[in-house]
């Protein structure tokens, strides 16, 4: 609001220190069993994600692609809904209730958009913006844990176990790409010397 900017320069990092930290304080909160507070800043996260997902969105539909080294970064979209539906079962004692449901519709909505974006992040160099798949799609694996809690789904147990096993997996492959990059030094980009 202080800063002049263009649509075209906004993507979705702008969720982390918005959406995602007022969801936290929001589940951190709900831990503690401060519910007024885990209320306010759930309202809080929540709001910064429908003035800035209004924002994104148009950006994403509406300007030039992002530029292939950031394509990732669109993966931060799966976060607000599965963040959102992981502190909710928290706020709300584990229940899959109506607020849970719709979090977890809009979360189906942005898995698939994830999976039609796979040919895309092909497309991407790997480097730093590759990291937000971490944070995404764990938050995404914990809410797929919370739901077969509440729904005390068949097979909970191993489904959670091989859920967690390709987690792990996840984790390691960016780690090896990070390292592998690193030693080649290909992982982070070069920017023109400033003058």
């Amino acid at each position: 609001m202080r800063v002049e900017m263009r649509l075209v320069d906004w993507n979705p990092g702008y969720f982390l220190p918005t959406v995602a930290g007022g969801l936290l304080a929001a589940g951190g909160a709900a831990a503690f069993g401060w519910v007024r507070l885990s209320e306010l800043m759930f309202g809080f996260g929540f709001i910064c994600w429908v003035v800035l997902g209004s924002i994104l969105l148009l950006r994403l539909f509406t300007q030039p692609a992002l530029p292939n080294r950031l394509l990732p970064v669109i993966a931060i979209e799966l976060a607000p809904p599965v963040v959102a539906g992981n502190v909710w079962f928290a706020m709300n004692g584990g229940r899959a209730d109506f607020v849970a449901r719709v979090l977890a519709g809009y979360a189906l909505l942005m898995a698939s958009v994830q999976l039609s974006m796979i040919p895309s992040y092909r497309t991407a160099p790997f480097g730093p913006a590759f990291w937000v798949f971490a944070f995404t799609y764990v938050a995404a694996v914990t809410d797929v844990i919370f739901w077969l809690k509440a729904e005390d789904a068949d097979y909970s147990k191993a489904i959670t176990y091989v859920l967690l096993a390709l987690s792990t997996l996840g984790y390691a492959a960016l780690a090896t790409r990070t390292v592998k990059g690193m030693i080649r030094g290909t992982f982070l980009p070069e920017y023109p010397a400033a003058r």
